[in-house]
């Protein structure tokens, strides 16, 4: 998946392949504005910009 980040730079995402019908489905329900370049894909509970602060990572006990 071909993405755009900070100054418009484009930027090759590896998605495994399970991922792309999720992500066509999720991308179906966004609003039309929403689909632009400039905008945010992903939003968090508060519907704010998902940031790599709100991702949680998982925690390994030994």
């Amino acid at each position: 998946m071909l993405v755009r980040g900070k100054g418009k730079k484009e930027r090759l995402l590896p998605l495994h392949p399970i991922v792309l019908p999720i992500f066509h489905d999720y991308k179906e329900t966004l609003l039309e504005q929403q689909k632009h370049y400039s905008e945010p894909i992903f939003y968090n509970q508060k519907n704010k910009p998902l940031n790599p602060v709100g991702i949680p990572f998982p925690t390994y006990y030994s």
